[in-house]
Order: C-alpha cells, then structure tokens, then sequence
C-alpha cells in the first residue's frame, strides 16, 4: 500500500512524522527515518517548534492527513524551575502512597 506524508511548507518534520505514524499506527521508532526522509524531499528549510510557519503567524497550522496538530506555545522554555523535598518528607510520602 502507498502511504502519503502530508507536510506544511516550514513544519518542523518531527511534527508531520509523528502525524503520520499516529495517523497510520506505525511504530514509534520510524519517528527518525521518516522525519529524514520529509526533511530530504523538502530540502534545508528551518523547521519551526510545534509546526508553525517561519513568519510567526498566530493561525494554528492545519493538519493534512485529518489528525489534529499541536502548536507549543510556551516552548522553548527561558527558565526552569526546581522543587526540593527534603528525604524524611520524600520517604513518608512514598510510604503513604505504597499503603494505599
């Protein structure tokens, strides 16, 4: 069977190779090999997170192959946060959560 790979001029092609692997229930470890093979055909274009197109606009890309696409906002992130839980607390609250 013939499969076509439906791709936007400026999608990062790790977006549109997890598309097509969700909209065809492919294993996941062909993400690599088909994103290589989009990024082939379509030559050096600078793909963009979350597939939206180089000028920034604001529309939501539109999906090809009928599976939602996902746009990420709030990436790439500028700054982290980490949360420290002292042992004794960690401990106790593994031990509640083992009783349950």
């Amino acid at each position: 069977a013939k499969l076509q790979i439906g791709y936007n001029n400026g999608e990062n092609p790790f977006v549109a190779a997890q598309r097509f692997i969700d909209a065809h229930v492919l294993p996941q470890h062909h993400l690599s090999e088909i994103a290589d093979y989009i990024q082939q055909r379509v030559g050096t274009q600078t793909p963009t997170l979350g597939g939206m197109a180089p000028s920034g606009g604001t529309a939501p890309p539109v999906a090809t192959s009928g599976v939602p696409m996902v746009s990420f906002q709030y990436l790439p992130m500028t700054s982290y946060k980490a949360f420290e839980l002292p042992s004794k607390s960690a401990a106790t609250t593994l031990e509640k959560m083992s009783t349950k």
